[in-house]
């Protein structure tokens, strides 16, 4: 099985159309990695993916980890990552094949999608996931590889 190195970008706005471009900008062949999300404290349950982002976007202190397998095989990008926070944020994420941050072929694709986004701060880590808080992103992000 292979090893991921993630690339995490820290975004203030939890627009669904966000989340659907910037997936629809890593690939157009992508598939949602879950049948059915669990919200409001695992009160409801939310099966479109589209219907959960609206959601997502008006319930800004709700957690959810939201995860696209890349199905273009020749694309660098793996999977494709949102990560919302407790604190009305996004953390998006991509995920290559590689063991190092420091390769520099994976330091450009990700410096790319900083670029894209628009985004002050991301880091590169070898298979961790982002904390689910911005602040914490803050200083997960000064202990690890940052982009800048």
């Amino acid at each position: 099985m292979p090893q991921y190195v993630d690339c995490y970008f820290l975004m203030d706005s939890r627009d669904k159309n966000i989340v659907k471009n910037f997936v629809e900008h890593i690939s157009n062949e992508t598939e949602i990695t879950c049948d059915d999300f669990l919200v409001a404290n695992g009160k409801l349950i939310i099966e479109d993916v589209f219907i959960l982002m609206k959601y997502l976007e008006q319930n800004e202190n709700e957690v959810q980890y939201l995860y696209w397998r890349n199905k273009n095989e020749k694309s660098p990008y793996k999977y494709i990552m949102a990560f919302y926070t407790d604190d009305g944020k996004i953390i998006f994420g991509v995920s290559m094949e590689g063991n190092s941050p420091l390769d520099s072929t994976l330091e450009r694709l990700s410096l790319r999608i900083k670029s894209y986004l628009k985004s002050s701060i991301g880091c590169m880590t070898v298979e961790e996931m982002p904390p689910a808080n911005s602040s914490e992103f803050l200083e997960f992000c000064k202990q690890r590889y940052t982009l800048r």
